[in-house]
């Protein structure tokens, strides 16, 4: 049995620095992660003043993995089709060319 009568504690919750800036609420982090966080941060600026990591991020990271993603075929939107609609899309072709080909009269010469 345990004392708090079986009550979770809630998780203590602190306001990161610098988000006076904003006019929305504050972003909370978990207590335990928010002295880490902080040290991260000042890492990242030193080395961003001294010119050893770039302030802006590449478009990808991966030049292999960029060329594969567009060459994949999209549907509307841009989006990925699954490979349901891949199939989906393959059987239709082959019946429109099957139906074309019937369609069509050979002439031996």
């Amino acid at each position: 049995m345990m004392p708090s009568g079986g009550a979770v504690p809630a998780m203590q919750r602190i306001p990161l620095p610098g988000a006076e800036m904003l006019e929305e609420e504050p972003l909370y982090v978990n207590a335990k992660q928010y002295h880490r966080i902080l040290k991260r941060r000042q890492a990242r600026a030193k080395l961003e003043a001294e010119g050893k990591i770039p302030k802006e991020r590449r478009k990808y990271l991966h030049e292999s993995r960029h060329r594969h993603a567009m060459q994949r075929k999209r549907g509307d939107g841009g989006r990925f089709f699954s490979p349901k609609e891949r199939e989906e899309m393959a059987l239709a072709l082959v019946r429109e060319l099957v139906k074309g080909n019937r369609n069509q009269t050979f002439r031996r010469g």
